[in-house]
């Protein structure tokens, strides 16, 4: 029944009329739907769609250009008042119609298929458009690749958008079994595009191969031309002779194996290491004190970050270091009685694989039987000689004369390496450490020689076969305020209480002597709680606390020889008590434009 008792009105203010609406009359599509439900006799031509028939009214379905075009035309369609529809799924095309009336239908990724096929047959554009919306909208590494061939066959607009996603998740879709089916242009553009430097080459090929098994009549003939795509120098050369070399459709192709062999030449020509300098930034706390697991990489050449992968469960004071240009190390503090035969891990991330992994050490006893190792607080990578050197305290048993330790393993980190007494000190919150060259290891501390305070260095030249512990003094009134800060640039191991201001207590690894250096008054605000890595005579700073405890993600370069201060491109994210490490990553690692690291950082800034 309609309801004509309530109205709805407006005034026309210059003429002072009432414009009275009732709500019902405009509902009159539900009338219609509804009678289509009701297989009404008021329903004027009835759909036919295979097991499935649908009575509904010629004045909704002309409102799409192919039952307009039956209408008009005069064919027996509309003389009889029936219309066959051989397309698709016939619940689908019931649904379809359906949405003629309501303008609303059910879809999933199992359906929109469909809906797309018999929406294009009728050319109903509006229901594309939702289409190309759900698209949009419900994209994962799981529906991808069927995403990506239905907005290509339809021409959608989401195309563009799909083959974002597939860029910035490459490996993760290429390892699902349905990746096969992506053709061949798809795979072109994924072996062409420069910026997709994240995705090891070896998956390139691995999935290239994969992808002409799947249909080796049909696809073999387009192998020569993709293979030819493939930069094959940035593989390893055990990769190319025992995977590529060997592979049917290489080895049965000269010109895809001579291409091997000239690669395999250029690989062991002496060149540039092609590796690049950057900066990891780990871990830290933002501006709601929550503590963060991402880690980033500040690529130095370019002023750019990149997103690398999280590492989770990171303490509040882990010591991270580097190995090479192959591993970044986090490593937590350890306390207690470490005497016992008990495991103990650090985390290690590798730049090649990309991931995390655990790793475990065995500390074994060999101090002076009244001696016991109380903490390790620090791992150090010697690269250049193959060692780490862990750096801890010890305490007499009585609890008398606590001293610094350190041992050397190699560099696997899983020796059983004793630790060797470098020291007795009670200077626990003074003590700092650092590595020179990949090859010295340097322990400062301050000490107490009657009235006089005294900065002493112990040095451990990892290239000897049996190590030994240097020590060197110095004494200085610029002790007296303590200080927090000891770094390396070039030769030479600086002390300070505050780098923006200060002066500088430095060691000279070359000639082994202390001397005394200006501060460079770096015109930098206030800071607290910032983290920093050296490269060369300069020193990157990240983040930290301003003057107001604002938390800040402002990035500064302070060029020791010429006393400047440059500020770079900030921080992803607002960080303090982050820690960095300068490292050499290989080049392919990661390109200006990656699309993966900008999708990475999209998400992070949504998800702040």
């Amino acid at each position: 029944m309609v309801d004509i008792f309530h109205y709805s009105y407006s005034y026309n203010l210059k003429l002072s009329d009432l414009l009275m609406k009732a709500p019902s009359h405009l509902c009159i599509g539900k009338h219609l739907y509804q009678q289509t439900m009701d297989q009404s006799e008021y329903c004027d031509v009835t759909i036919v769609a295979g097991h499935k028939t649908l009575k509904a009214h010629w004045c909704v379905l002309v409102m799409c250009p192919y039952f307009q075009a039956l209408y008009h035309s005069g064919l027996k369609e509309r003389q009889e008042g029936q219309v066959q529809l051989q397309i698709g799924n016939s619940d689908v095309i019931v649904d379809v119609i359906s949405f003629l009336y309501s303008g609303t239908i059910t879809m999933n990724d199992k359906r929109v298929k469909d809906i797309l096929q018999v929406a294009d047959y009728l050319q109903i554009d509006s229901l594309t458009q939702l289409c190309d919306e759900y698209l949009r909208r419900s994209v994962t590494f799981i529906n991808c690749t069927q995403f990506i061939l239905l907005s290509k066959t339809y021409r959608l607009k989401v195309y563009d958008e799909v083959m974002s996603y597939l860029l910035s998740e490459i490996p993760i879709i290429l390892n699902r079994p349905d990746a096969v089916q992506l053709p061949v242009d798809v795979l072109l553009r994924l072996i062409q595009d420069p910026t997709l430097s994240y995705v090891p080459r070896s998956l390139l090929f691995e999935f290239l191969v994969r992808w002409v098994d799947n249909d080796p009549k049909q696809r073999e003939e387009f192998f020569e031309t993709v293979f030819h795509e493939l930069d094959l120098l940035k593989l390893d050369k055990a990769f190319i002779k025992e995977q590529v070399m060997t592979c049917q459709y290489v080895s049965g192709r000269d010109s895809c194996v001579k291409r091997c062999s000239q690669s395999l030449t250029r690989l062991l020509s002496p060149s540039t290491d092609g590796r690049i300098d950057a900066i990891v930034v780990l871990g830290g706390i933002d501006e709601r004190n929550s503590r963060m697991d991402y880690m980033f990489a500040y690529i130095v050449n370019e002023n750019r970050w990149t997103k690398l992968l999280n590492v989770h469960s990171v303490s509040d004071t882990p010591s991270i270091s580097v190995c090479g240009s192959t591993y970044v190390h986090v490593f937590k503090q350890i306390n207690g009685d470490l005497v016992s035969n008990v495991y103990k891990y650090f985390k290690k991330f590798s730049f090649v694989t990309n991931e995390w992994k655990h790793l475990y050490w065995k500390n074994v006893k060999n101090l002076p039987e009244d001696l016991i190792i109380t903490s390790v607080n620090a791992m150090l990578f010697a690269t250049s000689t193959g060692k780490v050197c862990y750096v801890g305290f010890c305490k007499r048993k009585n609890g008398k004369k606590p001293g610094i330790c350190a041992c050397l393993v190699g560099a696997d980190a899983q020796s059983t390496s004793p630790f060797r007494l470098v020291c007795l000190t009670s200077a626990r919150k003074t003590m700092r450490v650092c590595i020179v060259h990949e090859r010295y290891v340097c322990i400062v501390i301050r000490s107490i020689n009657g009235r006089q305070l005294l900065l002493k260095l112990y040095l451990i030249d990892t290239a000897m076969q049996s190590w030994r512990v240097e020590e060197y003094s110095t004494s200085s009134v610029f002790l007296s305020r303590g200080y927090d800060h000891c770094f390396v640039l070039t030769d030479r191991v600086y002390v300070t209480k505050d780098i923006f201001k200060d002066d500088f207590i430095t060691f000279d690894i070359t000639t082994r002597t202390w001397t005394t250096m200006k501060s460079k008054s770096f015109p930098v605000p206030k800071l607290l709680n910032y983290s920093f890595a050296t490269l060369g005579n300069k020193m990157f700073v990240f983040g930290g606390k301003d003057e107001a405890s604002c938390v800040t993600k402002n990035v500064y370069v302070l060029d020791f020889d010429s006393g400047s201060c440059t500020q770079l491109s900030p921080m992803p994210m607002r960080l303090f008590n982050s820690q960095a490490v300068r490292v050499r990553i290989p080049g392919n690692v990661c390109h200006r434009q990656c699309p993966h690291c900008n999708y990475r950082a999209d998400f992070i800034t949504r998800e702040r």
